[in-house]
């Protein structure tokens, strides 16, 4: 929203209102709650006060007022009315446009001729310094005029350059004046313009100078998170720095506004859902098999694949989460408030946002240092890297919204992720990239035999050997995630054997992981382990069926 300087304004047929500019926002994920205010001057008994104009963006629905001091608000109501410029008030506001626009052309006048100045000075400086170097060691070099010259010169750059800086700020207002003239006659038209107003009825017990306080929801406004994860990859400390992207095309500008962020979402569904129809039928009969070009009929594929995923959660999903407990909240700059689902973070100070959609204010929330663990993970059957990666828990209380966030090793970006919804008590797997100095690599050798006294028993064995190589000068726990099939039948038999080096033992893994076919292993790598001094893991897959069976996955 423009300003309008009040010579123009006047000019306008002064609306019957007073505007009320944004003094605190709450902005939502895709909305914001704006509070405007004005002082006025009010007499005793039943006062009506126009505030206006508002932005096409805003709820009227939601529109709120109140008063201070001894003046009480009876109702608030929008309206919408609509303002003509009759052509006589255009020839002003077109003239009132030469005006400011001449002055302007003054100005940037004035500043041709200091930039002549400038170049004038610059050059007798640059011919003064010739001369005195030419002169330099003869007779002729006379250091009392060279010394004049230099004050003369030094006086009047210094005046010139003094009167560039009033300059530029004579030009910046005559700029402002102008385009505050072509708003004006713009917005004129020459036809019929609308304009949004509230309009507030007090009863005022006395004469007095009151505030008074206009707040709306408007749309076209929104906030989401976006974090910078800082890791020591020798301490294991990860510092995280919070900010909210706000953005908004309200069509006014939020200046000097006190801004609070909210993960509330007003407006959303309010109804409960329904529970559907539910309908128990017989069982319509599948289509008949197709035949392919053998004969064959095709059939669904059966139950164990070899490719299935072994990697860590964190590994096989395409986005990974940062959780904070109370630990970052007691810590971060902005103050917190609200419910664990919808949280506030009211800002310190004041901030300016335009309304151009184009580029968000990155405000700044807080600062804290992440408890978590350091994991080197590596996953030999689908690559030879070894990742470093952060894990933590959420202690809660609060839930955060999801938002990208940029990583950073030893004060280097290695890369992007994003987070999750991410509730309290939830783990997060934070990643870093691959280390250069970690590097693992897997050998497979299979081979199929029958067994038993009557060999009536179908053998396939998989001998795995994996090298684990560190090129630091410091030992390293590495994480080997890989995976072996889950028989789904009772008549095939799937086991370990040979294991070099015991499973993992941590309780989460052997509950959740281990049923599934997922093998982890937590290896102690020694420094300086490349070539013959290398870390090897090794084990056997066993699996056995019955001779006349046919099996697949293998």
């Amino acid at each position: 929203m423009l300003t309008i300087p009040a010579t123009i304004a006047l000019l306008c047929g002064g609306a019957p209102s007073i505007e009320a500019p944004p003094v605190a926002v709450t902005v939502y994920p895709d909305r914001a709650w704006v509070e405007r205010a004005v002082t006025v001057e009010l007499a005793a008994g039943a006062q009506e006060v126009v505030i206006g104009p508002l932005p096409e963006v805003l709820d009227a629905d939601s529109l709120q007022a109140s008063a201070s001091g001894p003046a009480a608000v009876t109702d608030v109501s929008f309206r919408q009315r609509r303002v003509s410029t009759p052509a006589a008030q255009r020839n002003a506001l077109a003239a009132a446009l030469r005006d400011a626009e001449d002055k302007l052309l003054q100005v940037m006048n004035a500043a041709a001729v200091l930039e002549s100045e400038q170049a004038f000075i610059e050059g007798m400086h640059a011919k003064a310094v010739k001369d005195a170097s030419d002169a330099a060691g003869t007779a002729a070099l006379d250091t009392a005029v060279i010394k004049r010259q230099m004050e003369f010169i030094a006086t009047e750059l210094g005046r010139i350059l003094n009167a560039g800086i009033q300059q530029r700020r004579d030009q910046e207002a005559a700029q402002a004046t102008v385009n505050a003239a072509r708003a004006a006659l713009n917005a004129s038209g020459g036809t019929t313009r609308v304009v949004r107003e509230a309009v507030v009825r007090l009863q005022v017990a006395r004469a007095t100078s009151s505030t008074i306080t206009l707040s709306g929801l408007e749309s076209n406004a929104a906030w989401s998170p976006v974090y910078d994860a800082r890791i020591d990859a020798a301490t294991g400390d990860v510092v995280l720095d919070y900010r909210g992207a706000v953005v908004q095309m309200t069509g006014e500008p939020w200046k000097d506004v006190q801004i609070v962020l909210s993960t509330a979402e007003p407006g959303s569904s309010l109804e409960p859902p329904s529970v559907a129809h539910w309908v128990v039928d017989k069982a319509t009969p599948p289509p008949p098999m197709a035949a392919t070009a053998g004969g064959r009929t095709t059939r669904a594929r059966g139950t164990f694949y070899a490719n299935d995923s072994m990697a860590e959660p964190a590994m096989a999903e395409s986005s990974m989460g940062l959780l904070l407990g109370a630990a970052f909240h007691k810590s971060i700059s902005a103050q917190v408030g609200g419910s664990p689902v919808n949280v506030t973070y009211t800002l310190p100070g004041r901030v300016d946002v335009p309304s151009d959609g184009q580029a968000d204010r990155r405000l700044r929330i807080g600062t804290t240092s992440l408890d978590g663990t350091l994991v080197h993970l590596a996953v030999p059957s689908k690559t030879a890297e070894v990742y470093l990666m952060a894990e933590a828990t959420n202690p809660g209380p609060y839930m955060l919204l999801p938002g990208p966030t940029s990583l950073f090793v030893d004060g280097g970006f290695v890369g992007r992720t994003d987070m999750p919804v991410t509730a309290p008590g939830e783990p997060v797997r934070l990643p870093f990239g691959p280390l250069p100095s970690l590097s693992t690599k897997r050998n497979v050798k299979t081979r199929n035999a029958t067994t038993g006294f009557w060999k009536d028993t179908s053998q396939y064995l998989q001998d795995v050997t994996i090298v684990l190589e560190n090129s630091s000068d410091q030992p390293v726990v590495v994480r080997v995630m890989d995976h072996r099939p889950v028989s789904r039948n009772e008549k095939i038999k799937v086991t370990l054997e040979n294991m070099s080096d015991p499973l993992s033992t941590d309780a989460e893994y052997v509950r959740d992981r281990l049923p599934k076919g997922v093998l982890r292993w937590d290896i102690e790598v020694p420094a300086h382990a490349v070539g013959d001094k290398a870390r090897t893991l090794s084990w056997t897959l066993d699996v056995r069926w019955p001779e006349d069976m046919s099996i697949e996955g293998l």
